[in-house]
């Protein structure tokens, strides 16, 4: 069949904006991210609602995903593993295949191997990241902030300064990384 492949964008950047006819919506008293926010899920709904309607809708793999964080509200968002929590989403109206959670780890250098494994081409690529779709996957990241190298595998994230790792989390039971094991 054809192939085609399109980004369709949405922000909830500062400044936050939201049209003055959601107003009604969305409440004026709530912080002005989490407003662009409701606003943002309220036009991804009037989104699904056309492509809905549309021939192609069953036969389309949606991507939804967030670029980066935004302004942490949330103490368990204020460190290296909130920094960098995104989420990726796979949408496959034409099957109920997708259906579920996984916790794995993914990035977005994974949404290219991703599409391309769930579309069945599998033609030869270079990538840095690998399909989460696969049986053999090893999920892992590596981040760099502020001078510090973060290594997330397994649950847990390694701090490395470039001479020594500094900090060893089990961020899956301790979210805040209250709690260094590294010794």
């Amino acid at each position: 069949e054809p192939f085609f492949s399109s980004i369709f964008t949405l922000s909830s950047h500062h400044p936050y904006l939201v049209p003055a006819r959601y107003n009604i919506l969305i409440p004026q008293n709530e912080e002005p991210q989490l407003r662009s926010i409701r606003y943002t899920d309220i036009a991804l709904k009037h989104f699904f609602d056309e492509a809905k309607k549309q021939q192609w809708y069953n036969n389309t793999l949606f991507v939804i995903v967030a670029d980066h964080t935004a302004k942490i509200i949330d103490e368990d968002y204020n460190n290296p593993v909130g920094t960098y929590r995104i989420p990726i989403a796979f949408y496959y109206p034409g099957s109920d295949t997708l259906k579920g959670r996984r916790k794995d780890i993914a990035q977005q250098t994974d949404i290219m191997p991703s599409v391309l494994q769930f579309s069945g081409i599998d033609d030869s690529f270079l990538s840095y990241g690998s399909s989460v779709f696969s049986n053999i996957r090893n999920p892992f990241s590596i981040s760099y902030l502020n001078g510090i190298y973060y290594y997330f595998k397994n649950g847990f994230l390694l701090s490395f300064d470039g001479d020594e790792s500094v900090g060893l989390y089990d961020y899956r039971n301790d979210s805040t990384l209250n709690l260094n094991i590294l010794n």
